[in-house]
């Protein structure tokens, strides 16, 4: 007997390219979680993916390997409270931390999702 139930994705734009696909992943949790800016940085403090102002992406980039080691002193830990900067490790094969700035709501749960977006999209 065949089912015609369809599994439903909530996933409304996709792309077979890996940049592309990575951005657009990265646009839904910024606009759904209200952020300014959300980026993907390798181990480097370089950019794999962002959206948002380039410039402040760039800076998110450079800092997140250092703020998720926690080397990091109090006057740049204030700076980035002020800046509603946070900062997970994503946990994978190769290190890779998603950062974002802004936001309302749970930046948590939008890290987290980032980062498995992130984790699907690269088959990590």
């Amino acid at each position: 007997m065949r089912s015609d139930r369809r599994v439903k994705d909530r996933r409304v734009r996709r792309s077979v390219r890996l940049a592309d696909a990575l951005r657009l992943q990265l646009e839904a949790v910024r606009d759904d979680a209200g952020l300014r800016a959300v980026v993907i940085a390798d181990d480097d403090g370089f950019e794999v993916a962002a959206v948002g102002d380039a410039t402040q992406c760039a800076e998110l980039a450079a800092v997140a390997p250092i703020v998720a080691r926690g080397h990091i002193g109090d006057d740049a830990r204030e700076r980035l409270a002020r800046e509603d900067v946070v900062v997970r490790a994503i946990p994978a094969s190769v290190r890779l931390y998603v950062c974002a700035a802004g936001g309302t709501g749970s930046r948590g749960d939008a890290l987290q999702r980032a980062g498995e977006g992130t984790k699907r999209i690269l088959g990590l």
